[in-house]
């Protein structure tokens, strides 16, 4: 039996090996404490068992500065390993997203390959990661103490660098997810909280048009 607080409800289904046709699915809870877990199925959601776990230090504490890595999303890359983006739940050392690789198939999560990408501010939030033709594409607040100026971004070389980005919504916003149609791959949409009085005023779904910017996908 799992014993996790929280799930994210999206899956990965991996296309590359290692571990090809793997679902992931990335979440964060209980397990001896708090943390990051990854959860596996190979036999396409039948059964599912316990990957990566990247527990919270110290976890008993839960106060500011302690290491706490929260909320996820997961993109596969080219490759075959996965690339995550990880609230930063007490703002470990920075007020900016937690990044981590796993070249297991979601085995194991190494701690040499963690970073704090202080080019990704946050107030604490969770945000959006889509990887499509080359060009990896991120959504969150660009702010570090509050949940407003909600901004896609983008890289292309694979979470190195990222651009200034383009601003989506410029008042209060919060939460978002991306993803593609499988029959569209001209678009991304982008699904969010945003509002005036409160960030979570009402919920939108927006319809963004690529564009490409040296051979390569853009906003």
């Amino acid at each position: 039996m799992f014993n996790y607080r929280y799930y994210r409800l999206v899956s990965l289904s991996k296309k590359h090996a290692p571990a090809k046709g793997r679902l992931i699915v990335c979440g964060h809870g209980f397990q001896d404490g708090l943390g990051l877990v990854l959860l596996l199925s190979d036999d396409h959601g039948v059964t599912w068992r316990h990957g990566a776990f990247v527990p919270s230090v110290p976890y008993q504490n839960n106060t500011d500065g302690d290491f706490n890595p929260d909320e996820c999303q997961l993109v596969e890359l080219p490759d075959g390993s996965l690339y995550l983006v990880v609230r930063n739940q007490h703002q470990y050392k920075y007020h900016c997203k937690m990044t981590m690789r796993s070249f297991d198939g979601g085995e194991t999560l190494p701690r040499r390959y963690m970073f704090l990408d202080r080019s990704l501010v946050e107030p604490k939030i969770t945000s959006g990661l889509w990887y499509h033709n080359g060009t990896m594409f991120y959504s969150g607040p660009k702010s570090e103490t509050e949940r407003k100026r909600l901004h896609i971004r983008w890289s292309h070389d694979y979470g190195h660098t990222w651009t200034s980005g383009t601003e989506i919504w410029g008042d209060l916003a919060g939460y978002s997810t991306l993803t593609m149609l499988p029959h569209d791959r001209n678009h991304l949409y982008i699904l969010y909280e945003r509002g005036i009085r409160k960030y979570f005023d009402e919920v939108a779904f927006t319809k963004i048009k690529l564009s490409m910017e040296s051979g390569r996908n853009a906003l």
